[in-house]
């Protein structure tokens, strides 16, 4: 009720001010977000893309980081990060995504992102004893907030394996383009060693990074780079249904990365 007679009498000079008082914060803080690095409020979707594709599959997945421990000057950086993701194979060598992606920004709280567009085309399949699968990957990334901006991303996914192992490397360039795009083009790794336990458990090591301007990369410490160990689990459910749930641990080994991001990544296909 106070608020609401305040409100009733709040001056039109009053209301400009604090528009203009808004807007200003509004703008340091982009600011400050722009001087911290190009891309501070790009999404950090940290998970690992498999070659894999399956004629008719329909896949849902939520992606969650926690981010703690970062360098003082960080305004624009995301303390946690979300993405939905919503997938279709019409064939046994193309797979189609849309996804959403939310971040929660240190100063600017949560916004929405980007809107994501991804295919993935199966260039070779591995052999039922293992072996090299390699996958194309294209993305484009739609800006949906002031503070993010787009990007075209692309590039192979190789994944090699045998009996219980395997090893998946994502190698992705990227070019951002219209608002808050930065020079050059920019490289995003995602490195998965992983170990199955049994049908159902598999433990691992992940390693995530990312170079700035390939053309002028900044110094090892202004890189974000993290490593950690994993655990993965899958199981059957009732109609031909998946579920998989993977959770990691990564420690930050340069300044620019946080000190540990925790990732909590499920999902399913039918």
């Amino acid at each position: 009720m106070i608020e609401l007679l305040t409100d009733c009498h709040r001056s039109p000079v009053r209301d400009r001010i604090g528009r203009a008082s808004k807007a200003a914060t509004r703008a340091m803080v982009v600011g400050v977000a722009l001087m911290a690095g190009a891309d501070a409020a790009l999404a950090q979707a940290l998970d690992i893309d498999a070659p894999e594709i399956k004629a008719g599959e329909r896949e849902i997945r939520s992606i969650n980081i926690l981010n703690r421990g970062y360098r003082p000057v960080s305004a624009g950086e995301p303390r946690s990060s979300h993405e939905i993701d919503l997938g279709y194979s019409p064939v046994d060598w193309f797979k189609g995504i849309v996804h959403l992606d939310i971040e929660n920004l240190i100063g600017d709280g949560a916004i929405a992102d980007h809107i994501g567009l991804e295919s993935f085309v199966a260039l070779r399949k591995a052999g039922d004893e293992g072996g090299l699968a390699l996958t194309w990957y294209t993305g484009v990334m739609i800006s949906t907030d002031e503070l993010s901006t787009s990007s075209l991303v692309f590039g192979p996914i190789l994944k090699l394996s045998r009996g219980k192992g395997s090893v998946t490397l994502n190698s992705y360039f990227d070019h951002t383009f219209g608002r808050n795009s930065g020079p050059g083009v920019n490289l995003a790794y995602a490195l998965q060693a992983k170990y199955e336990l049994s049908e159902r458990v598999a433990i691992g090591v992940e390693g995530f990074g990312r170079i700035e301007n390939l053309g002028s990369a900044p110094v090892w410490d202004e890189q974000d780079h993290r490593i950690g160990p994993g655990v993965f689990l899958s199981w059957d459910g009732e109609g031909g249904r998946g579920y998989g749930l993977d959770i990691g641990v990564l420690s930050g080994l340069t300044d620019a990365a946080p000190d540990v991001t925790l990732k909590v990544n499920f999902g399913t296909t039918f």
